[in-house]
């Protein structure tokens, strides 16, 4: 779907499945912390904003979750393998040891 015009394209099932396994932006060591945690941030809230964190109940902001610990148990207890990882990574790029 484009988001600017509204338009829906048919597309086969090898390209949908393709776009439902990509991370929602590319998250790299090499970004400062501050525009990460922005990025990670941004996800999340659309994520909330979109209601698409969960079938029937969808949190209603970060802040309701939590940290993103508890965003990563959340996601995890919900089978959301994809933000799960998602975000599991962008807590050990900023957690460096």
């Amino acid at each position: 779907m484009d988001t600017r015009t509204g338009l829906i394209e048919k597309i086969d099932f090898e390209q949908a499945e393709k776009l439902i396994m990509q991370m929602p932006c590319n998250l790299s060591s090499l970004q400062n912390k501050e525009y990460l945690v922005d990025q990670v941030n941004r996800v999340l809230q659309r994520g909330c904003e979109m209601r698409i964190w969960g079938i029937f109940e969808s949190p209603s902001s970060v802040e309701s979750v939590g940290g993103w610990k508890e965003w990563q148990s959340y996601f995890s207890s919900t089978g959301n393998r994809l933000m799960a990882d998602f975000v599991g990574k962008a807590i050990r790029f900023t957690n460096p040891r």
